[in-house]
């Protein structure tokens, strides 16, 4: 059952607000449903005939709907019909007021993912960020020690020992084995032969 401002819905959820025994609130759900079909077929709410009412209580026997947000709402009104008022009433604020609590959240969760986009944007921003800054302090620091040889290290776990090494890398250190995934990513890029 939407609130979609409807007389019916309107007056349900006024109801469950208000009304504490789920017996009385069962018989008001029926007999807002029934003022509801009236008003429908343009029948005056306080004047509606009895073969009127005895059609909308064959009507509710076999109602079908067909999104499981109504449901619930057949399920009271079929209760309701068939005298079980207590039931109905339970259902239908059951049901109402888990339409209120989800209500109630989603604006939190669509914050929340909202901002879980947003911090792993900037995240991957900010890794980049790091990453290409420490590309190049290894590549800086590649060419320093290529002008200090004559023959360049054999390998990559080589050159990442010697970088480990450099001043610049002491005060903040990066591992051996971030050094040489860096360093094959300058290579591959040709930046470093």
């Amino acid at each position: 059952m939407d609130r979609d401002g409807s007389p019916l819905v309107d007056a349900i959820v006024y109801a469950v607000e208000r009304v504490d025994s789920n017996l009385e609130l069962g018989e008001f759900l029926l007999k807002c449903y029934i003022m509801e079909q009236a008003r429908s077929a343009g029948l005056p709410p306080d004047n509606i005939p009895d073969e009127f009412v005895e059609l909308v209580w064959q009507n509710v026997l076999t109602l079908e709907v067909s999104t499981a947000k109504a449901a619930a709402f057949e399920k009271a009104i079929h209760k309701a019909a068939n005298g079980d008022f207590c039931a109905a009433g339970r259902l239908i604020r059951e049901h109402i007021k888990s339409g209120a609590e989800a209500e109630k959240y989603i604006p939190i969760g669509i914050k929340k993912s909202k901002q879980a986009t947003e911090f792993g944007r900037r995240g991957s921003e900010t890794s980049k960020r790091q990453g290409a800054e420490n590309r190049q302090r290894v590549l800086d620091a590649a060419k320093d020690i290529l002008s200090r040889r004559t023959r360049p290290p054999s390998s990559n776990r080589d050159w990442a020992r010697l970088i480990a090494k450099e001043p610049g890398f002491a005060e903040t250190p990066l591992a051996e084995n971030t050094i040489s995934a860096h360093l094959g990513k300058l290579k591959k890029a040709k930046l470093l032969d």
